[in-house]
Parts: C-alpha cells; sequence; structure tokens
C-alpha cells in the first residue's frame, strides 16, 4: 500500500518536473507581469557643457600645435550596464538597481571612462527613472600620452527612459542628465538584448 502511495504521489509530480525542466535548458522561473531584464551593451552620444570641456582639455593638455584636443561639445559613449531587482509590487513594477561604465571620446583617441550608479524603478511596459552618483575620471584622458592631472569628479545623474520591443528584441532608450560643479552632460543611450527573462 504504502508503495502504491508514493508511486501515485511521484506520478503526480512528474509532469511539475517536466514543465520546470527541460532537456538541455536550465530552470527559469515563470514569467510574471515585471519587466523584461536590460542587461546588456550601452552605446549613444553625450553633450558636454562648456565647463566640462574646459575640463576635460586642462587634463589631458594640448596637441602638438598647441591646441585643445577636445573641440567640440560632443563625444561617443561605449560601455556596458548591469542591474538587479530590489522588489516587484503586485503590480509589476521593480525597482532596480543599476551599475552603468561608459567609456567616452574613443574617436578622438582619449580615454574618458565614467561610472554611474543608479537606483530606480521600471514599469512592466518597460519605462523608467532612477538616480544616482555618477563619477568620471580625468586623470585617464589621454591614449597616446599620460596626463598631468588626475582626480575624479562627481555629479548627479538624473535617468529616464523606455525599453522598446523591436522584433522581439528588448531596446532599451534612456536620457541621462548628470549636473556637477563643472556644468552638466546630457547622454542619449541605446541598447540591444534578445533576453526575454523577467523579474
Amino acid at each position: 500500500m504504502r508503495f502504491l502511495l508514493f508511486a501515485l504521489a511521484l506520478f503526480l509530480a512528474l509532469p511539475a518536473t517536466a514543465q520546470d525542466v527541460l532537456p538541455g535548458r536550465a530552470y527559469e522561473p515563470p514569467l510574471d507581469v515585471g519587466p523584461r531584464r536590460q542587461n546588456g551593451p550601452r552605446f549613444g552620444v553625450t553633450y558636454l557643457a562648456p565647463g566640462v570641456v574646459e575640463r576635460i582639455n586642462d587634463a589631458i593638455g594640448p596637441n602638438d600645435d598647441g591646441e585643445d584636443r577636445f573641440n567640440t561639445p560632443l563625444t561617443t559613449q561605449f560601455g556596458w550596464q548591469f542591474e538587479i531587482p530590489t522588489f516587484q509590487a503586485d503590480n509589476g513594477l521593480t525597482g532596480v538597481v543599476e551599475a552603468v561604465p561608459l567609456i567616452g571620446g574613443l574617436e578622438r583617441g582619449l580615454f574618458l571612462p565614467t561610472f554611474t550608479f543608479i537606483a530606480g524603478v521600471r514599469t512592466p511596459s518597460g519605462f523608467e527613472v532612477g538616480v544616482g552618483p555618477n563619477l568620471s575620471l580625468t586623470g585617464l584622458a589621454s591614449v597616446e600620452s599620460s596626463s598631468s592631472e588626475s582626480g575624479i569628479a562627481a555629479s548627479l545623474a538624473i535617468v529616464a527612459g523606455k525599453s522598446i520591443d523591436v522584433g522581439g528584441a528588448n531596446v532599451p532608450l534612456n536620457v541621462a542628465v548628470a549636473l556637477g560643479e563643472s556644468g552638466s552632460r546630457i547622454s542619449l543611450l541605446i541598447g540591444l538584448t534578445t533576453s526575454n527573462g523577467r523579474y
């Protein structure tokens, strides 16, 4: 009799197990009402206020002709976004913390790293807002020669964005404003991930 009960319990448990773990696939919890994960590459452009451009030029020094090496208010950005959830409400609203390292200035042969740490919320439809510190390193600016100045400039970053579904791919689009002592920086960043995973 005990064997019969054990066999019945095992038989009833098999369908659930088969749904949870498929051959060749790691277990993933069922999709919930939360937003899609947005870990992945980021690239875009940043507008720099005149004071920020001046600070960069002070750090990297002039070129061989004595002219400023960084002479336009725009620069490209390349990096990655890492994020983890902090909470999820019943309606799918999800809290996230994000770490976004970026490198700017590569189109000019410069290395202008920044790091942003954001705490925010994201809706199931992909809208998000957040705020946090932004750090930019001014001492590693030149790939060709080392700078005589070094230092870390801190600012406050405010971020808003929307995740767009394009043919099954998840395309996050974000606008970030960093407010600092030397002036503001406004970035437009876009990403791409094909993950269907949700928080």
